[in-house]
């Protein structure tokens, strides 16, 4: 009796099928990512695909929903709702950066599976813990999610072009002092005052800076 093969691929899944695209997304960016390179990599065709996922767009918002599932969302404490929102803003950009390119697939993406709700769920329940009315909860997610996808976006970003200079992230930035100081203070003299302040702090206390500054402005609506 001839021997089983044991050279049988992974049955395809929608699990699979996400856990390659991430794996993309880290490794190519989000524009290089398709459906067909997705295809290839689990050596199958485009239609064995589309069986599991319909197309692109919802792709993007089943890596939505793992991105989602991976944040700790706590109990609200009415004490401390505006540092718990801050955490939950800080962890958000922790698993951007963890898995790069996902952030894109966030934006123009509402988030409506059971996975991305979850942790919607947990946040609306600390503002209103706050005492924060439901209209300025609601405007105020948007805002935050779309102020926490855009900043690890545009890190993305940053990443790539620094990658197709072969240069690191930080040293891409090396050009921009120059350009403040080889500015004209007759024509610019409000920019050439500022050089120093505009350059000044790194990427962590300027994304703090902007989430406090969401929060301040949803307390002073309260």
């Amino acid at each position: 009796m001839p021997a089983r093969s044991t050279d049988r691929k992974p049955r395809l899944s929608v699990e699979r099928i996400v856990d390659v695209a991430m794996d993309q997304l880290r490794e190519r960016g989000y524009d290089a990512v398709t459906m067909r390179s997705i295809a290839a990599e689990l050596g199958t065709g485009q239609a064995s695909l589309y069986a599991h996922v319909a197309n692109r767009n919802e792709l993007d918002a089943l890596v939505m929903g793992r991105i989602s599932a991976m944040l700790v969302v706590p109990e609200p404490d009415p004490e401390h709702w505006d540092q718990q929102i801050a955490d939950l803003a800080i962890q958000m950009l922790a698993n951007f950066r963890n898995h790069p390119g996902t952030a894109r697939c966030t934006m123009g993406n509402m988030p409506t599976s059971r996975e991305a709700l979850v942790p919607v769920e947990g946040l609306f329940a600390i503002l209103r813990a706050g005492g924060v009315g439901d209209q300025d909860a609601s405007w105020f997610g948007d805002a935050l999610a779309l102020y926490v996808a855009s900043v690890a976006w545009e890190e993305d970003i940053w990443k790539s072009r620094a990658r197709a200079v072969n240069v690191d992230e930080e040293s891409a930035w090396d050009h921009i002092p120059d350009v403040f100081g080889s500015l004209d203070p007759q024509e610019f003299p409000v920019l050439t005052s500022m050089g120093e302040a505009m350059m000044s702090g790194g990427a962590e206390e300027r994304f703090a800076f902007g989430v406090n500054l969401l929060i301040s402005g949803l307390k002073s609506r309260m």
